[in-house]
């Protein structure tokens, strides 16, 4: 803590900061504390007069360009900015460090995201090649019988895997036969047609 500053004045200085540059949250009033406590309450007054002075003018901008600072984020760019390299590290160690771990958060979740795709495209080949056995052999093996229709490119065929259906003479349809095939012999059997008119 600076020299002949007591808690009351501490705990007074920052709550004049932070009503000042309308930052409420509890890590910015920490931040504030610390600054407090090492530069004392006097500089820290006159820091606060020089970021006001540049927000009158019109503020700061992020380092990226990108937005304008907030009132507590001008102050602390001024504090920061009169700080020797030393205080800097002392009372913004995060700065340095938190480049470096965002840095490597972001270069481990696009390794994540790489290794998820990847992941997700050999299940997903593991998924087709499974799908592609079972319509080829599954239908043998349970004992229906799977139709091949012509593609649209004329080179590629479609196996269904849907059962073929037939009717036993009681009438029972089971597999083995296809259904316009179950028609032309109900035609037959009820004699709406011969068997030159079945649909085969």
């Amino acid at each position: 803590m600076s020299e002949g500053t007591s808690p009351e004045e501490l705990k007074q200085t920052v709550a004049t900061l932070a009503e000042a540059l309308g930052e409420r949250t509890p890590q910015v009033q920490w931040q504030l504390r610390r600054v407090v406590r090492h530069i004392g309450p006097e500089r820290a007054r006159a820091f606060l007069a020089q970021a006001q002075e540049v927000e009158a003018q019109g503020g700061l901008l992020t380092k990226d360009e990108s937005r304008r600072r907030t009132p507590g984020g001008t102050f602390f760019h001024v504090v920061r900015e009169s700080l020797s390299p030393e205080e800097q590290r002392l009372l913004f160690p995060w700065n340095k460090q938190g480049k470096k771990q965002r840095k490597r958060k972001k270069q481990q979740a696009a390794a994540a995201g790489s290794q998820a795709a990847e992941a997700l495209e050999r299940s997903s080949d593991k998924a087709l090649e499974q799908w592609q056995r079972q319509t080829t052999t599954g239908s043998a093996r349970s004992g229906e019988r799977g139709h091949e229709a012509e593609g649209a490119g004329g080179d590629e065929s479609v196996r269904s895997t849907a059962p073929t259906l037939q009717r036993s003479r009681s009438g029972m349809v089971g597999p083995g036969r296809s259904a316009a095939r179950i028609d032309g012999i109900q035609g037959i059997r009820e004699g709406k047609c011969d068997e030159s008119d079945a649909d085969w």
